[in-house]
């Protein structure tokens, strides 16, 4: 299990591998028992670190985690919190472009629509009302997929991936075999 969660410039990662959920047999005594990894970033810079320790889970968590890999339909939510992939898989894409406000910076969205827009029926389409989309996409504070969906003399490819303002899952490093 593998999870990071981002509130403005604060950065916490939370790392379960199969080996933690087992123990490492060859550590520490804290390393023996189940366990998870904590990562704690501000302005991108670490202060506690994957490796740094070796925190014991509750029987709750183990009696959860063990339910999910007996039946993997079983996950964890976080209210407030899903994730992009659950968006993705509860959400039609067609809902989100329609829902979808403005991002007053771009670096911040939490999606990225591509749109390729062409005239139907092999008509054309100026550069003029391409420029009359964008302003109305700005004046209703619409994606501008959404505007050029709307479109009857358009068609409308839209590719919906997550965007800028997504956080990226932090990933553990593996560690270096030591020579014996």
């Amino acid at each position: 299990i593998e999870i990071t969660i981002r509130y403005k410039e604060c950065e916490w990662s939370i790392s379960c591998s199969n080996s933690d959920f087992r123990g490492h047999q060859d550590r520490s005594s804290e390393a023996q028992t189940p366990h998870y990894h904590l990562q704690f970033r501000f302005k991108k810079q670490a202060f506690v670190k994957y490796n740094d320790f070796h925190l014991p889970l509750k029987q709750t968590d183990i009696n959860i985690l063990e339910s999910m890999k007996i039946n993997p339909k079983i996950k964890i939510n976080y209210v407030g919190g899903e994730s992009i992939g659950d968006i993705f898989d509860n959400i039609s894409p067609e809902k989100l472009i329609e829902s979808a406000k403005k991002s007053g910076n771009g670096n911040e969205g939490t999606f990225s629509f591509d749109t390729i827009i062409s005239a139907k029926n092999g008509g054309k389409i100026s550069g003029q009302e391409i420029y009359n989309l964008i302003k109305r996409s700005q004046s209703e504070n619409k994606s501008f997929s959404c505007i050029a969906l709307q479109q009857e003399n358009l068609e409308a490819d839209i590719f919906v991936s997550p965007g800028p303002g997504v956080v990226e899952q932090m990933p553990r490093k593996k560690r270096k075999k030591k020579n014996t």
